[in-house]
């Protein structure tokens, strides 16, 4: 998985329209898995590995940029969901 990149104000997701959304994510190359898809014993393996090496990296040692993931519109969210009981 890759994180989005933000745009100038540091927003990661720009509404287009009252129905649609768009976010940009950097190009990765190699091969995209399908959800659900079954790997080989060799290939779990490999990701356990890297999942494992990632965990052993001190946190105080990564400097990763902060971005905060806003939801446009979120008061109106709040509101209806604090209003369910409601038709």
């Amino acid at each position: 998985m890759v994180a989005p990149v933000p745009a100038v104000g540091e927003a990661t997701i720009r509404p287009l329209g009252s129905r649609y959304a768009v976010s940009v994510f950097p190009f990765l190359s190699g091969t995209a898995g399908r959800f659900g898809e079954c790997v080989s014993p060799a290939e779990r393996a490999e990701r356990v590995d890297m999942l494992a090496a990632l965990h052993q990296v001190p946190p105080a040692t990564v400097q990763a940029r902060r971005s905060l993931i806003g939801l446009p519109r979120r008061d109106d969210l709040d509101a209806a969901l604090s209003e369910l009981d409601r038709p």
